[in-house]
């Protein structure tokens, strides 16, 4: 029965954020107070109301210079695509692009330096200053990039949340993940100095209308929370439930089927998706973390999920006493 305890990690999962999350909570009201019921003591309080929140925008973004591009008035670079697309930066639709939108255009203009410089009919004054740009613009793609993950809209939805991550669509997290992919192959590549031709203003819809991340990083800080509560007050009242020869084991009895109906069938099959959803997101979760940590912030998702992990292990450890006192082992 033992594998059947621990936490389980699906290889699969299929959690989305819904705003009707309360089928969620009342699990872990109802698990908690049915255990109270039967050792015939309070139920604890629930857990204080939170949020996971970010740092204000300003705080986090980095101000980068403006670069004068006047080079492009050379009749040399008539052909090479830099003026069309300085052009549509400066048209009334860019000048109101959003940052995604603006993150592309710098992919863009790097892409196009780049080519510049392949061409053989550039003056040699005109080369240098076509290679000292493209080296400055490739060297703000990173920084461009933290700003997109820490201050656009879409990335501080989805980083943020206040409710319980809901069973849903498995491909709303296979677009999370493609999204935050498409983030470490652009850093990864800015910061080496290779080409980028990736664009990330596709992914913007579903990180903003489905902000999952923040919605785990909250499910496992209020799971946390619930189970510790619910461990302390079996912990507190271990001594009054009664088993062995010649005992009335109707406490213990009720307690068991609790475990089974309630936490085995409810409370850890939801635990083991949050878990498997967590590690599935884990492989991406470099991009974000170290985006924080360069602006000397942070972002506990991993924090959150070791604490979860200890309390379903603590949680779990104290059945497994219970029963084993009761000669009736977890296994």
């Amino acid at each position: 029965m033992l594998r059947r305890v621990c936490l389980l990690l699906f290889p699969l999962f299929s959690l989305t954020a819904c705003i009707d999350n309360s089928g969620i909570e009342d699990r872990f009201v109802t698990y908690a107070e049915r255990l109270a019921n039967v050792l015939e003591v309070d139920a604890p309080t629930p857990p204080s109301s939170f949020a996971i929140t970010l740092e204000d925008k300003r705080r986090l973004y980095s101000e980068l210079p403006r670069l004068s591009l006047g080079l492009l008035d050379s009749y040399e670079l008539r052909d090479c695509g830099l003026f069309q697309i300085v052009a549509e930066k400066n048209s009334s639709l860019g000048k109101v692009w959003d940052q995604f939108q603006d993150f592309d255009y710098q992919l863009r203009l790097s892409d196009t330096l780049r080519q510049c410089l392949m061409s053989d009919s550039l003056s040699a004054r005109l080369r240098r200053q076509l290679e000292d740009l493209a080296m400055i613009k490739q060297g703000h793609l990173s920084i461009h990039l933290r700003n997109l993950i820490l201050t656009s809209d879409a990335m501080r939805k989805q980083l943020s949340g206040y409710q319980w991550l809901m069973e849903g669509q498995q491909s709303q997290w296979s677009e999370i993940h493609d999204a935050l992919s498409i983030f470490a192959q652009i850093d990864a590549a800015a910061k080496v100095g290779a080409p980028v031709t990736l664009s990330v203003y596709p992914y913007q819809e579903v990180l903003e209308r489905a902000p999952l991340i923040g919605a785990l990083y909250y499910s496992l800080q209020r799971s946390t929370r619930w189970l510790n509560l619910t461990t302390d007050m079996l912990s507190k009242h271990f001594s009054s439930i009664h088993c062995g020869p010649n005992r009335d084991q109707t406490r213990f009895n009720y307690l068991r089927n609790v475990f089974n109906e309630t936490y085995i069938k409810s409370i850890q099959a939801y635990n083991a998706e949050l878990d498997a959803a967590y590690y599935q997101l884990s492989n991406h979760l470099p991009i974000i973390i170290t985006s924080f940590e360069e602006q000397n912030s942070a972002y506990r998702l991993q924090e959150a999920h070791r604490e979860f992990r200890q309390a379903n292990l603590e949680h779990i450890q104290f059945w497994q006493q219970l029963f084993q006192r009761c000669q009736n082992p977890v296994q």
